[in-house]
């Protein structure tokens, strides 16, 4: 995996991820906290893994580790990890998460 977009998100809120790399398998799928959720895998030069991500799993700040697995062949190894920040709300909307947390 090269990529997760966007690379921070707010505490408790439901988000659609875009993660975008090479070689993933057609039944690809995001592991986030030991959650296994599918998603929209698109074709292209790079290709692209769009999930939403319900707000339970992104419910406290903090880092979380997050990687790409084959959800029809679980022996297969995963993706390597790449990092999701969830920050608490900041005073102002459009500010993002690195500005508090």
């Amino acid at each position: 995996m090269y990529d997760v977009s966007p690379g921070e998100v707010r505490a408790g809120s439901e988000v659609v991820l875009t993660l975008r790399g090479i070689n993933l398998a057609p039944a690809s799928a995001l592991r986030i906290g030991g959650t296994v959720l599918r998603g929209v895998l698109t074709e292209g030069p790079l290709q692209t893994l769009r999930v939403a991500v319900p707000s339970r799993l992104v419910s406290t700040a903090g880092v979380l580790a997050i990687d790409v697995v084959d959800a029809d062949a679980p022996a297969e190894p995963a993706s390597n990890f790449l990092t999701l920040r969830a920050c608490h709300e900041t005073t102002i909307p459009t500010a993002p998460c690195s500005r508090g947390s």
